[in-house]
C-alpha cells in the first residue's frame, strides 16, 4: 500500500457520538453535549480535550441525527456506510501495521549501521588504548626505576641520621641519667644530714633526761642520808614513800616517757620522708623513661646506664641508714 486508505464519503455519526443507531433522541442530546462541553476549542473546564475537528463532526452529526426525517434517510444508507467505514478501518490497520514494521526494520538498519560504526570506534579506541598502555608501561618503568634510586639515597640517608640521632639520644640519656644520680646522691645526703641531726637531738635530750633522772636519785639519797633513821615502829611508815619522793619519780618517769616519745617521733619523720624521698626518685624515673625514647637494644651505654638507675627499697635503705646512725651515735 503506497499511501493511507481514503476515508469515506460520509461520516458514521453514531460511532461520531459513540451511540447504537436503535439510541433515543434524549440519549443522543446527552451524547452531543457531553462531547461538545468536552472538545470545543475555548474550553477550560478540567479534563476537557479541545479539537475543533471533533466539535465540527459532532456538530454535523447532530444536525442530521436530531431530525426525524434526515435520520431515516441516513438510517437507510447507515449499512452501506458502516460497512464502508468497517473496511476503511481494516484498510488503515493494515497501513498503520506496514509502517510500524517499515519503521521497525528502518531503526533495526540504523541500530545495525550505528553498532558496526561503534565496532569501528571500539577497535581505533582498542588501538589507541595498547598504545598508550604501552607508553605508559615505559613511563612507569622509568618513574619507577627513577623513585627506586631516589628510595635508596633517601634510606641511606635516613639510616645515617637515625644512627646520629641514636648517638645523641644516648649522649642525652647518659647526661640525664648521670644529673638525676647526681640529685638522687644530694638529696640522700641531705636526708641523711637531716636524719642524723634529728637523732642527735633525740639522743641529746635522752642524755639529759637519764642525767636529770640520775641527778634527782643522787639528791634523793643524800636527803635520805641526811634524815634521822627511823624506829621499828616506824618500819612501815617509811617503807612508803613520800609524796615528795613520789612526785619526782613521777616527773622523772614523765620526762623519760616524752624524750622516748620525741625520739619516737623523731624515726617516724625520718622514715617518712625517706619513703616520701624513695616515692619522688621512682616518680622522676617514671616521667623521665616517658619522656624519653626507649633506647635500642644494641646501645649497651643506655642499657647499662638504665639499669644503674635501679635504687634499693626505701625501707632497706632506711635500715642501713638508722644502722649507721647508732653506729655513729654510740
Amino acid at each position: 500500500m503506497n499511501g493511507p486508505p481514503k476515508l469515506p464519503d460520509i461520516l458514521d455519526y453514531y460511532d461520531v457520538l459513540g451511540v447504537n443507531e436503535r439510541a433515543s433522541y434524549a440519549t443522543i442530546e446527552r451524547c452531543v453535549k457531553r462531547l461538545q462541553q468536552s472538545h470545543h476549542p475555548d474550553s477550560r473546564r478540567a479534563g476537557a480535550q479541545p479539537s475543533t475537528v471533533i466539535f465540527q463532526n459532532v456538530g454535523i452529526a447532530w444536525d442530521t441525527l436530531q431530525s426525524d426525517g434526515k435520520r431515516a434517510r441516513y438510517d437507510k444508507t447507515y449499512p452501506h456506510i458502516r460497512k464502508q467505514w468497517d473496511v476503511y478501518r481494516v484498510n488503515l490497520a493494515k497501513w498503520n501495521d506496514e509502517q510500524r514494521e517499515n519503521e521497525q526494520g528502518q531503526a533495526r538498519a540504523a541500530a545495525r549501521r550505528r553498532k558496526i560504526e561503534e565496532e569501528k570506534v571500539k577497535i581505533e579506541n582498542a588501538k589507541q588504548k595498547v598504545l598508550e598502555e604501552k607508553a605508559k608501561e615505559a613511563a612507569r618503568r622509568l618513574a619507577k626505576r627513577m623513585e627506586g634510586e631516589k628510595a635508596l639515597r633517601e634510606q641511606q640517608a635516613k639510616k645515617e641520621e637515625e644512627i646520629r640521632q641514636r648517638e645523641e639520644e644516648a649522649l642525652r640519656v647518659r647526661e640525664r641519667l648521670q644529673e638525676e644520680r647526681r640529685r638522687q646522691r644530694l638529696a640522700r645526703d641531705e636526708e641523711e644530714t637531716r636524719i642524723k641531726a634529728d637523732w642527735a637531738r633525740a639522743q641529746r635530750e635522752r642524755k639529759l633526761a637519764a642525767d636529770e633522772e640520775a641527778a634527782a636519785r643522787e639528791r634523793l639519797r643524800k636527803q635520805q642520808e641526811k634524815l634521822p633513821r627511823p624506829n621499828k615502829d616506824d618500819d612501815t611508815q617509811s617503807a612508803e614513800p613520800t609524796s615528795d619522793e613520789s612526785e619526782e619519780r613521777q616527773r622523772l618517769a614523765r620526762k623519760q616517757r616524752a624524750a622516748e616519745e620525741r625520739e619516737a617521733l623523731v624515726i617516724a619523720a625520718a622514715q617518712e620522708r625517706q619513703a616520701r624521698a624513695a616515692q619522688d626518685r621512682l616518680n622522676r624515673q617514671q616521667s623521665g623513661s616517658e619522656s624519653l625514647k626507649r633506647p635500642v637494644a644494641d646501645e649497651s651505654v643506655g642499657a647499662q646506664a638504665l639499669n644503674r638507675t635501679k635504687r634499693p627499697r626505701p625501707e632497706k635503705e632506711l635500715k642501713s641508714t638508722m644502722k649507721d646512725f647508732k653506729k655513729w651515735a654510740a
